[in-house]
């Protein structure tokens, strides 16, 4: 999704944050990465685009957490 490219990718890095050394290139960092599995940040970054609110480092880190837990 173009509009919120940036955001994605900033919210991957923040995925990754995530994630121990050993797991860093494994088939679980690979999964919860796939854009099928971020439906709700990508929802949740659109909504806040659309009310003008900034997407801050701390709301990068929930939606991070939201979705690793999400898909443990």
């Amino acid at each position: 999704m173009k509009i919120i490219e940036n955001e994605l990718k900033t919210l991957n890095a923040h995925l990754l944050d995530g994630f121990i050394e050993p797991f860093e290139d494994c088939e679980l960092t690979n999964f919860v990465r796939e854009k099928s599995k971020q439906i709700r940040a990508t929802i949740s970054i659109l909504y806040l685009k659309a009310l003008n609110i900034e997407i801050t480092q701390d709301i990068y880190k929930i939606l991070s957490a939201t979705e690793i837990v999400h898909n443990a």
